[in-house]
């Protein structure tokens, strides 16, 4: 028997995140997605332990890339 109901639309939230009812369970979804243009427009490194973390942010100051090197 095919279920013909859609499924809800998604609500961005604030902190960039994305939530949504189903079956009266909130599912939250946090994956990072790249910006519209998928630019990164800030560098930030840090040394942990004995490697180095490279950050790249969008314009908005949202990670869109993360590396250990």
């Amino acid at each position: 028997m095919p279920d013909n109901r859609s499924q809800p639309r998604w609500e961005e939230q604030p902190d960039g995140s994305r939530v949504r009812r189903s079956n009266g369970i909130r599912i939250v979804d946090r994956t990072v997605r790249r910006a519209a243009s998928g630019a990164i427009e800030h560098l930030v490194t840090w040394e942990d332990g004995e490697c180095t973390v490279l950050m790249g942010l969008d314009a908005a100051c949202r990670p869109v890339y993360l590396t250990r090197l």
